[in-house]
């Protein structure tokens, strides 16, 4: 599951998408296909990311706490920025 923050921005997201769908088209089950189809791609982004981090986050004890300061230390700046960028686009902003 995604954190808090990230599922709140999917939730805005996707209200976005399944509005722009449904004002492009009247037709209610091609609506649907659209939104699900412009959405899934980076819903199942979220999905790999948020499991991956998760199982980090859920090892017990000195050894997680150490390898999730690890992975964390180790971490170019220019990669935490970049996942940044990219969690917080959106196509629907430029229009």
């Amino acid at each position: 599951m995604p954190s808090r923050p990230a599922g709140a921005s999917q939730a805005l997201e996707d209200a976005l998408a399944l509005g722009a769908a449904c004002a492009a088209d009247a037709d209610v089950p091609r609506a649907l296909a659209a939104y699900e189809a412009s959405r899934k791609v980076r819903a199942s982004g979220f999905q790999k990311g948020s499991r991956r981090v998760g199982r980090l986050s859920n090892v017990p004890g000195a050894l997680g706490l150490w390898v999730r300061e690890q992975m964390w230390r180790r971490m170019p700046a220019e990669t935490s920025v970049r996942r940044l960028v990219e969690a917080t686009a959106h196509p629907l902003a430029d229009g």
